[in-house]
This record gives structure tokens, sequence and C-alpha cells, in this order.
């Protein structure tokens, strides 16, 4: 069950940093408090 748990929880932890890494770069001049938000 451990096992489940966390696959699911890094896949998205992954795909969060990268989605926000990006974000980040292309919109760096704008709010990335927003983008943190979201």
């Amino acid at each position: 069950m451990k096992k489940q748990y966390e696959s699911p929880v890094m896949e998205i932890v992954e795909f969060e940093a990268e989605d926000i890494i990006t974000t980040s770069s292309n919109m760096l001049p704008t709010d990335p408090a927003s983008q943190m938000l979201e």
C-alpha cells in the first residue's frame, strides 16, 4: 500500500515541479505567487 501511495504522489510532485519550472521560466516577469496558488 505504501508503494501505491508513494507512486502517485511522486508522479504528481514531478509533474507539478516540471510545470512550475516551465511556467516560471516562461512567465518569470509574471507573478510566480499566482502560479503557486494555482
